[in-house]
């Protein structure tokens, strides 16, 4: 069994990047010179929303050469912005999670897809 060994940050930083181009874990397991088990495993422990232009890792902030993120369509850009638009109707519904109006089953129920 070979040892483990500690991700470096630009291995971190140039595994996301791969990652946001839209590679699989074999690709970017080929580039780096790590397994793709093993870059699963990385990019499952990042914490994505934490930190939008770097990352949470080991207890560091990791600097992105890329900081631009996945692209986002037109409808996704929309989507969001409906989103953040709306908000709880209590204080409660927020704090426990409900979903917001118009998302929850018993208001889609009637709409059509």
């Amino acid at each position: 069994m070979m040892p483990k060994l500690r991700w470096t940050d630009q291995e971190s930083s140039r595994a996301v990047h791969l990652y946001w181009k839209g590679k699989t874990h074999p690709e970017i397991a080929a580039d780096i010179g790590r397994t793709a088990s093993s870059i699963a495993s990385h990019l499952e422990s990042i914490d994505w929303g934490r930190a939008p232009r770097g990352f949470i890792g080991q207890e560091r902030v990791i600097k992105m050469a890329d900081t631009s993120g996945p692209p986002i369509s037109e409808w996704q850009q929309r989507d969001r912005d409906r989103r953040a638009a709306l908000s709880h109707p209590t204080f409660t519904a927020a704090f426990f999670g409900d979903p917001l109006p118009g998302y929850s089953a018993l208001d889609r129920r009637g709409q059509t897809a």
